[in-house]
């Protein structure tokens, strides 16, 4: 487990000098992905490539660096990508008080479960969950502005990313949101991921996207 959590295929928060809390959804995630596809990509390619995947310009990849992207999108399967793409971000789970929810989602890019109906996914979620990407900046202010305290049955799942894909406030390209969707423990709404990316890989390979 150690080696898991140093190279980063687990998310773990340290707790104590002798205690790591090791993220749940993370450890899932390797069990079902992590094994399939050898070495992932790292952050900044993989969130470039799901950038690409959903039409998007991935302004910080370099050239070379999208001619791979553009390779790996025509060989890819939807859980092939699942796995390529499972370290773009750490995942941290919080518990927020409802009277502090519309200014923590106010701090975060919404994504997974919190754009649903943007991007018109056929979907009913009965917990009151909320998703996103927050840079690690803003997710110590918003720990401190929302009193937010770490629990992996939380009600928010924030995907700590690096800030250049986050300036904007919409919510995240679709392949992001049906990447998270697809990592989720609820086969439902696991299935609707998997295959939302596999339409847009489909739509890429016919030419929806270039």
């Amino acid at each position: 487990m150690y080696e898991l959590i140093k190279s980063g295929m687990v998310d773990a928060q340290k707790v104590s000098e002798r205690t790591t809390l090791v993220e749940a959804t993370s450890l899932l995630r390797y069990q079902a992905f992590g094994r399939k596809a050898g070495r992932p990509f790292g952050p900044s390619m993989a969130m470039g490539i799901l950038w690409m995947l959903s039409g998007a310009e991935a302004f910080w990849l370099s050239y070379h660096q999208k001619r791979r992207a553009t390779q790996a999108l025509e060989e890819v399967s939807a859980e092939g990508l699942a796995a390529k793409c499972r370290r773009r971000a750490q995942v941290v789970c919080l518990r927020i008080d409802d009277s502090f929810v519309d200014e923590a989602m106010s701090m975060v890019r919404p994504s997974g479960l919190s754009a649903l109906d943007f991007y018109d996914f056929d979907l009913v979620l009965s917990k009151n969950i909320h998703e996103g990407y927050i840079d690690a900046v803003e997710l110590s202010r918003l720990r401190a502005r929302c009193f937010a305290e770490s629990d992996s049955r939380g009600n928010f799942i924030l995907h700590v990313a690096e800030g250049s894909c986050l300036k904007e406030m919409s919510p995240m390209p679709e392949a992001v949101v049906a990447l998270d969707l697809a990592e989720s423990l609820d086969i439902r709404t696991r299935r609707a991921g998997l295959e939302r990316l596999e339409g847009l890989i489909d739509g890429r390979k016919n030419g929806l996207y270039r």
